[in-house]
């Protein structure tokens, strides 16, 4: 099974889990930075389970960050980000909507 595979049930392992009070999560507690907006937070939590995650936006597959708009300036500068309607998503793609406000996972 390769990395997409694997994040993807990673990802679906948590389906179900509710925050407490106040952004209060497993996810923010791991990173860092609870109390906080978490969806980024999840996805880097996914990425590390795996062995995807990068020690900072360098590096990695999957840039640890806890900042929506990390995703879009790290896949760009690798020439991988791919503008709504140009690209159809594949399972193990991260997705952002919006103006770059949530990411998730395919």
């Amino acid at each position: 099974m390769g990395q997409r595979e694997q994040i993807v049930q990673v990802a679906a392992g948590e389906v179900g889990y509710k925050e407490y009070a106040n952004n209060n999560n497993i996810f923010g507690v791991w990173y860092g930075m609870n109390n906080q907006p978490w969806c980024a937070m999840f996805v880097s939590w996914c990425a590390e389970q795996v062995g995807a995650l990068g020690k900072n936006n360098k590096s990695g597959i999957i840039p640890k960050t806890a900042w929506v708009p990390d995703y879009q300036t790290y896949y760009s500068s690798k020439g991988l980000y791919k503008p709504k309607g140009s690209y159809t998503p594949q399972s193990g793609d991260i997705i952002l909507y919006g103006s770059n406000s949530h990411v998730g996972l395919v």
